[in-house]
């Protein structure tokens, strides 16, 4: 995915105004997103991974305001971080630990009062296929069930939306049809190649499902 230039580019450009202040990337692997906001706010990249925390510092050293970290969001947080932040960024990570109701706990818990979190999952119980099983995937979400967990830990969900409908039918097709267990390089390129018609068509009409949710939360008392 990190090839895929415009998709990544258009992914973060849908919740970009929401960033502000401090920031925390939770799970934030080579980079990928990373790369179009570490020059602009004070953020700390952070990762389970020592690999992922080394190269992101080495690719990013010469940002100012940028640091690592090792975090394991599942588990118990160092007490540096609780109430430390004023935007957590999680995009594509909850969807990859077992247990995702204490991730969005210790989510809560890093905010500081009124702090927001921008979280992006994989959408779509009907999408999940073999694709997913191969990339450590242990579920998709809905709309509903993911504002249930978001509200069990104590968030107040302002948005909810779809954003990729195509990657969607594609996802299917790739996973539920032909029953794949990777994305052809190929068919990434194609699909990056046409994203400003996908953008294009997505700003104009309000899409009933996609590939991902993109959920805009408050931290409140």
């Amino acid at each position: 995915m990190e090839s895929a230039d415009k998709y990544n580019l258009w992914i973060f450009n849908k919740f970009a105004k929401y960033i502000k202040g401090k920031v925390l990337e939770i799970g934030c692997g080579i980079g990928t997103i990373t790369q179009f906001y570490a020059d602009r706010f004070d953020i700390t990249a952070s990762d389970i991974s020592q690999g992922y925390r080394e190269i992101v510092g080495r690719r990013f050293s010469g940002c100012q305001n940028f640091h690592t970290a090792i975090i394991d969001i599942e588990s118990k947080i160092n007490a540096s971080h609780e109430h430390n932040y004023d935007t957590i960024i999680s995009s594509n990570v909850l969807e990859h630990i077992e247990n995702d109701n204490a991730a969005l706990l210790n989510m809560y818990n890093i905010l500081k009062e009124d702090g927001t979190l921008v979280l992006l999952v994989p959408a779509c119980h009907v999408l999940f296929s073999s694709l997913d099983k191969n990339v450590g995937h242990y579920r998709r979400y809905s709309k509903a069930e993911l504002r249930k967990k978001l509200e069990a830990a104590g968030f107040s969900v302002q948005e909810q939306f779809h954003v990729n409908i195509f990657g969607a039918i594609g996802w299917f097709f790739s996973g539920r049809i032909l029953k794949k267990r990777t994305l052809n390089s190929g068919s990434l390129s194609v699909f990056n190649v046409l994203v400003p018609l996908f953008i294009f068509i997505e700003n104009t009409i309000k899409i009933p499902f996609g590939l991902s949710i993109i959920n805009i939360c408050k931290k409140t008392k």
